[in-house]
């Protein structure tokens, strides 16, 4: 496994290469307050058959902000999801990987549709998981980064089981569990308010009917997150995409990763 950090706008953006380094490629980003080892479960799979990029997006993991300090203002930002798009084409452009399968989870999902629907030649099949074109409401991104800002992140880690797997989830790997709200713990305030602000903002909902890049969708029978009602009328809208349900909340790829990696391998390998 080749591991590096590449320089970006706002700190080094930290990455990790492995699998079958001269086939296809894919690319894998992870969900709010998470790292690239969210993918750890699925990653044997993926790499039978591809050469696969995982990084940790800005202020989370490794990729380490240059100011640490959260915005002054918990409801504002410069960052958008487009920043966030860029971040994962610089590191795709030192690599040089030209074109890749994507695949992103609830943040990383917004950032694979943004990258999708700006750089569309550079997104061979698309995977949106557990996410959605647009998250309301606006309060609720305000609350969480104000109890960010005055509580830091241990606040997010404790409530984190609850929303995003299910009781039977809980039970049956507590590790996995914990292994999480540990790197959500660890997680930069400043990164996770920034990608807070970004996620206010980003609606995406107008543009569906323009992307042309092959789509899956991918939702969990029990996610309250993102739900899959919500998924099934959003999705409708990508020309010739397929929903795949999982039983699961809204992590499937940490609940569920034996069926998220069929679902990935199952479109991919078509």
């Amino acid at each position: 496994m080749q591991r590096g950090e590449i320089t970006g706008p706002q700190g080094p953006l930290h990455y990790a290469l492995s699998g079958r380094l001269h086939a296809p490629s894919v690319v894998l980003l992870h969900p709010l307050g998470a790292d690239l080892s969210v993918w750890d479960e699925v990653l044997p799979e993926l790499e039978r058959f591809f050469a696969v990029l995982r990084l940790d997006l800005r202020g989370h993991g490794g990729s380490r902000l240059l100011s640490a300090e959260p915005s002054t203002s918990p409801s504002r930002s410069d960052i958008s999801m487009a920043d966030y798009a860029s971040d994962v084409l610089l590191v795709c452009d030192a690599l040089g990987i030209e074109r890749a399968h994507l695949c992103g989870i609830s943040l990383g999902g917004a950032i694979a549709l943004e990258l999708a629907l700006t750089a569309p030649e550079r997104v061979q099949r698309l995977v949106l998981a557990n996410t959605a074109p647009h998250f309301p409401d606006a309060d609720t991104w305000d609350e969480r980064m104000r109890l960010v800002r005055e509580q830091g992140m241990s606040a997010i880690a404790e409530a984190m089981p609850q929303r995003w797997f299910t009781p039977d989830c809980q039970a049956q790997h507590p590790e996995r569990i914990e292994a999480l709200a540990k790197r959500i713990r660890e997680t930069s305030p400043a990164g996770y308010v920034q990608a807070c602000a970004a996620l206010k903002i980003f609606d995406r909902r107008q543009d569906l009917a323009t992307l042309r890049v092959p789509t899956r969708v991918l939702a969990g029978a029990r996610d309250g997150a993102t739900r899959v009602e919500d998924a099934e009328q959003w999705s409708q809208q990508i020309s010739g995409a397929d929903l795949w349900v999982l039983d699961a909340s809204h992590l499937a790829v940490v609940e569920q990763p034996e069926d998220f990696a069929a679902a990935l391998l199952d479109f991919w390998r078509d």
